[in-house]
């Protein structure tokens, strides 16, 4: 059984000058079962002139929601979505105001002929604090394409890096800090129905930046869509999330506050009912309250965001849908 208590950052200092930095950081409060009070940890990178920090933020820290979908270094979520016909990957970035079609109101090719991908997600995987773009090819493959941390056209990412193969079984996936450590995991559910996590190495190193899968859950085929990302508002840890197939009721699996295995996380308990009317649906922070809502688009192709209510409240989890913009019926990957 595997118990992680503290909560960590992870941060990237750049320094003006050539010369190597190195931090001590010792973690200040919280440890693993049958650790000690805490050991320094030396981090030196004096050929990139960058050093890596590492600190322990606590267990109620503000996992900084938006940080991982922000693009352009605002602070904000931003949307990613391609496009069916071209395949041009498009960022839209938030206005910085929660206001109907005026939340995302323009949006930046920034990237091409990407009609091979067959999913897509926002994170920090590399380790920089820039929200890269991960997905999964028709062949099976998993690639990241490093952010720049700017909003800049065709140089928004830099070129893909392959950091899997053989993902072609998978049925659903998605990015998320499961195991607590600060690093992004994968979550992953195979045709079988089950749910596995991928740990983060905490080094971004092409094929071995994640880790082996370790098996969270069974007879999740249940489900036709599953996200993963914090929606309570008392623990700061991830939340599991997953439409039901046969009543489109939306089921939410709340994290036990430690990663073990199958008993990560407990529940489940219904956050809303009569989901059917929606297609593509992601999980955002979209209105500025440090709160994980749920984008979604209809059929007739509306973008509309269900904001979260400030956390778990059983059917009322999340407010009346509200309008973000028509002719998203363009897109079918959403991020």
């Amino acid at each position: 059984m595997k118990h992680v208590f503290p909560r960590w950052v992870r941060t990237r200092v750049r320094t003006f000058a050539s010369a190597a930095v190195v931090l001590v950081v010792v973690v200040l409060s919280g440890a693993p079962v049958g650790a000690g009070a805490g050991t320094p940890r030396w981090v030196d990178d004096s050929s990139a002139g960058a050093v890596e920090r590492i600190a322990d933020v606590g267990a109620a820290a503000d996992p900084l929601p938006a940080q991982w979908h922000d693009l352009n270094g605002d602070g904000r979520s931003d949307l990613v979505a391609r496009e069916a016909a071209t395949g041009t990957v498009y960022a839209y970035p938030h206005s910085g105001v929660f206001n109907g079609a005026g939340t995302y109101p323009t949006r930046h090719a920034v990237l091409f002929g990407a009609q091979a991908l067959n999913w897509i997600a926002v994170s920090e995987v590399t380790g920089d604090f820039a929200a890269d773009l991960i997905a999964r090819r028709g062949d099976g493959t998993l690639v990241v394409y490093p952010g720049s941390g700017q909003l800049q056209g065709g140089s928004t990412f830099g070129e893909e890096v392959l950091v899997g193969t053989g993902w072609g079984g998978v049925t659903a996936l998605s990015v998320a800090d499961v195991t607590d450590d600060g690093d992004q995991d994968i979550v992953a559910r195979w045709g079988d129905g089950s749910l596995h996590v991928y740990p983060h190495t905490g080094i971004f190193d092409g094929t071995n930046t994640w880790a082996s899968p370790e098996l969270i859950g069974t007879g999740w085929n249940i489900m036709d869509w599953i996200g993963v990302a914090e929606l309570t508002s008392d623990d700061s840890r991830v939340d599991v999330v997953g439409r039901r197939a046969g009543d489109s009721t939306l089921q939410m699996y709340p994290h036990n506050r430690w990663y073990d295995g199958t008993a990560t996380f407990v529940g489940p308990v219904q956050v809303g009912t009569g989901w059917h009317s929606v297609e593509i649906m992601s999980l955002v922070t979209v209105t500025l309250d440090d709160f994980t809502d749920v984008v979604a688009r209809r059929s007739t192709g509306e973008l509309v965001v269900y904001r979260n209510a400030g956390g778990y409240n059983g059917d009322f989890t999340f407010h009346s849908p509200t309008g973000l913009g028509g002719g998203w019926n363009t897109m079918n990957l959403i991020a």
